[in-house]
This record gives C-alpha cells, sequence and structure tokens, in this order.
C-alpha cells in the first residue's frame, strides 16, 4: 500500500499563469488527454509532472483530465502541477462509460474512458494524444504535438510488446471469425495519437463497445482488445521508445525495465508506488514524484511487500512467470 496523502503545497505551486509569459503553442487542433480516478491520482500527478518537466519550454498546450472520481484535494494538487507550462480542462467522466462492457480482476470504468474522446474533446479538435496515468515522460513529446509523419491510419501507436499479433495469447480470440490475418500486429493503447476525425467518421467509440457486448467473456484486455479488433491494420506503428514497458518479464522484446525509452509505461500489475525496489526507473519516477504535492509518498515496506519486490527482482520469476499468465485467465473468467 502506498500514503496517498498529499503534502500541502506552498509558494512553489503558486507560480504564474500561461496567460503571464509568451509561449509557442502547438496547433490548437491539438490535445493531450488522460482520465483517472482518485486510486490514480499520484501516477497521474507524476506522469503530468513528467510530461510537463520534459515538454519544450516554448510550448504550452491544452490538457484534458477526466474526473472519474477524484477527491477535490486531489484536484487541487493536480491542477498546481500545471503552473504555467499547460492548461488544464476537467472533464466529467460519462456516467454510462463502459456500460454494458465486461469488468474484471483490477478493471475499473475508468479504463472505457478513452472509448469516449469524442464525447469529451472539442468538435474542432483535430488529433488527441492520450496518455495512461501509469507513464513516466522521459522526452519532448513535442514530435507528437507537431503532427510530423503520422501515416493514414486512425492512430499511430506502439505494438504491444505482450501481445504483438492478434493471434497471440492474450490477443484477440476470435481473430478468425472477424477475418483477421493472423500475423496482423496489435498495438498498446496506452498510448496514442488519434486522428479525431476519422475516429468520429468511422464510429470507432460505438462499434468498440458493440465488439465489448458482442465478444464479452472471450476479451482480455478490455478496451483495448476492442480497439485492436475494431480498427484492424488502420494503425501506423510508433517506435518502441514512445511506449517502453518497464516490466521485464512483460515486455521481453524490448529494452529491459524500458531502458531508452521517451515514455515507461508501468504495464501490468508491478506498480513503482505501491512495491519498494523495483530498480532504477523507479528512482526516476520518485524524483519526479517529489516534484508534486505527493511529494516524499513511499510505498509501504511491509513483510508481503518485501517478499513481492524480492519475487519480481529474482530469477525465480523466470520459471514462473507463466503461472502468473494462467493466473491472470483464471481471474478473467472468475470476475467477469
Amino acid at each position: 500500500m502506498v500514503n496517498h496523502r498529499i503534502q500541502k503545497h506552498g509558494a512553489r505551486y503558486s507560480g504564474f499563469r500561461a496567460a503571464d509569459r509568451t509561449v509557442a503553442n502547438v496547433s490548437p487542433g491539438v490535445s493531450i488527454i488522460c482520465a483517472a480516478d482518485d486510486n490514480y491520482a499520484l501516477p497521474l500527478a507524476v506522469m503530468l509532472e513528467s510530461l510537463l518537466a520534459n515538454l519544450d519550454p516554448k510550448t504550452c498546450t491544452d490538457v484534458h483530465i477526466v474526473d472519474a472520481g477524484l477527491t477535490s484535494t486531489s484536484r487541487e494538487g493536480i491542477d498546481a502541477i500545471a503552473r504555467g507550462r499547460a492548461r488544464f480542462h476537467w472533464l466529467r467522466a460519462a456516467h454510462d462509460a463502459g456500460l454494458g462492457a465486461p469488468r474484471w480482476g483490477h478493471v475499473t470504468r475508468v479504463t472505457y474512458e478513452r472509448l469516449r474522446l469524442d464525447d469529451y474533446l472539442p468538435a474542432d479538435t483535430r488529433h488527441a494524444l492520450w496518455l495512461d496515468a501509469d507513464l513516466l515522460v522521459l522526452d519532448d513529446v513535442t514530435p507528437f504535438l507537431l503532427l510530423k509523419d503520422h501515416g493514414d491510419g486512425v492512430l499511430s501507436a506502439v505494438r504491444d510488446p505482450f501481445v504483438p499479433r492478434v493471434s497471440s495469447p492474450f490477443g484477440i480470440s476470435d481473430w478468425r471469425a472477424l477475418g483477421l490475418a493472423r500475423e496482423m500486429p496489435y498495438f498498446n493503447a496506452g498510448v496514442m495519437l488519434i486522428d479525431m476525425k476519422k475516429w468520429r467518421k468511422l464510429s470507432i467509440a460505438r462499434r468498440s463497445f458493440e465488439y465489448l457486448r458482442r465478444h464479452g467473456r472471450s476479451v482480455h484486455f478490455n478496451e483495448q482488445e476492442a480497439l485492436n479488433a475494431v480498427v484492424g491494420s488502420a494503425w501506423t506503428p510508433l517506435d518502441d521508445r514512445w511506449n517502453m514497458s518497464a516490466n521485464r518479464f512483460h515486455a521481453p522484446r524490448q529494452a529491459p525495465g524500458g531502458a531508452g525509452g521517451a515514455i515507461v509505461h508501468f504495464s501490468g500489475r508491478v506498480k513503482p508506488w505501491a512495491i519498494p525496489e523495483l530498480g532504477a526507473i523507479q528512482d526516476v519516477f520518485f524524483q519526479h514524484l517529489d516534484n508534486t504535492p505527493w511529494r516524499h509518498a513511499r510505498p509501504r515496506r511491509t513483510a508481503r511487500t518485501r517478499l513481492l519486490s524480492w519475487y519480481l527482482n529474482s530469477r525465480v520469476r523466470h520459471a514462473t512467470y507463466w503461472l502468473e499468465n494462467q493466473h491472470l485467465k483464471w481471474r478473467h473468467f472468475r470476475g467477469y
């Protein structure tokens, strides 16, 4: 468990507004969007702080944050992170988000918010950069915001390191019935640059929810699988560095621990704010954490978390990782 208590923030967070300085705005048709409930307030704060810390200092952009159950204290703390580097726009989560879609294990309503982008973003938004809350940004994302070389697909994303093909385990169970090619690449939905005009024209949200309702029990990774099934091959691959998994077991084809990544994704169940002693990338996470109102919060060192930390860093996990995946399947079918 983590102490998510917010430290009171003082003058260091009372900085000037974006309007108080001259900035080079990116295209007004580009927006960054993310979502979280209060369980993910701390990692969301770190993601946003690391995003803005690495953003071109001449750039001020719009960040749309879907409030899926944040407390007023958490919102105040997250607002403080903008401090002249971005404009934060708060959005109320759709009450029916994920209605009729499967939820199991750790899955909550929040995971389906990325399917509701056309409900949340202004109608003139040309492109949206979706960022999960459990990311650590280590490089400037301005190349995304300037929209260079992103092809003609509905979206641009990184091929999933854990599920590289639609026919892979935890991919799309019904890929044959859907007429998808066995070797069709499968993308990770944690970082997506989306062409909103095509997203709306092709009714991606409606078709994704229909897919989830129709295929329910066979779905593994929820809205991510739905997006892959609906988008098919109409997406443009990005370099792995824009979505590197911190989980070396989860991403065997990527560099260990997200090394060299521009965006590191704490995918899977291993989260740096919950488990101590996860290595160098966790130290970077804490450096950014200490620049937020949650500064100095650390995972509690209990017998359970120490044992889990030992296991995650041990050779034993090489032999037992397949059991974790079987357990994941069991939780799915038990919790659906």
